[in-house]
């Protein structure tokens, strides 16, 4: 028997700053093992500030393209927002 093993491919949402991890992020999604991106999301639980909200709606954007680019589905980080809303 095989055991057969799939990845995704995650560089932690809010600490995705720079132009040099979604590169990272970018050679992650070429490997024939990566089957999606994720988990991704917005995290605005501890991140309040509105710039920092502003660069995590950024980034996430930045990673739904890539994303598409690479044919790959998401995994969305979603609980605070579900639990918030689920009322």
């Amino acid at each position: 028997m095989h055991t057969l093993q799939y990845e995704t491919a995650v560089c932690g949402g809010s600490n995705l700053k720079a132009p040099m991890k979604l590169d990272f992020l970018r050679s992650l999604c070429a490997q024939p093992k990566v089957v999606a991106i994720g988990e991704i999301g917005l995290d605005y639980y501890w991140d309040k500030e509105p710039e920092v909200q502003k660069q995590q709606r950024y980034w996430f954007a930045e990673q739904m393209k890539l994303a598409r680019e690479a044919s790959l589905p998401v995994i969305i980080h979603s609980f605070h927002f579900l639990w918030r809303n689920s009322s």
